[in-house]
C-alpha cells in the first residue's frame, strides 16, 4: 500500500469564499430573505492544525472575528435596540 499524500483543497476554498461573498450581505430583516445574514469560514492546515491566515481574506465578512462582530451587531439592531 502506497503512502497517503494530500492534495491542496485551498482552491476549493477560494471559489466557496467568492460565492459565499456574493450570497453574503444581508444586513436586516428587510434585506432579501435569499441573502446570507451570517456565515464564517475557517480554513486550517490539517498536518499543524492552524489556522490560515490569509483565508479568508481580511474584509470578507467571512473571517472568525468578522462574523463574530456581525452576528453581535445584528443582536443589538433587534434585540436591545
Amino acid at each position: 500500500m502506497g503512502a497517503v499524500t494530500q492534495k491542496s483543497t485551498r482552491h476549493l476554498i477560494e471559489r466557496a469564499i467568492q460565492r459565499l461573498v456574493r450570497a453574503g450581505g444581508r444586513k436586516s430583516e428587510a434585506d432579501g430573505a435569499h441573502l446570507l445574514e451570517g456565515i464564517a469560514v475557517v480554513a486550517y492546515d490539517p498536518g499543524t492544525g492552524k489556522m490560515d491566515a490569509n483565508l479568508p481574506p481580511p474584509g470578507s465578512g467571512l473571517r472568525w472575528d468578522e462574523f463574530v462582530d456581525a452576528l453581535s451587531s445584528a443582536y443589538e439592531a433587534r434585540f436591545e435596540g
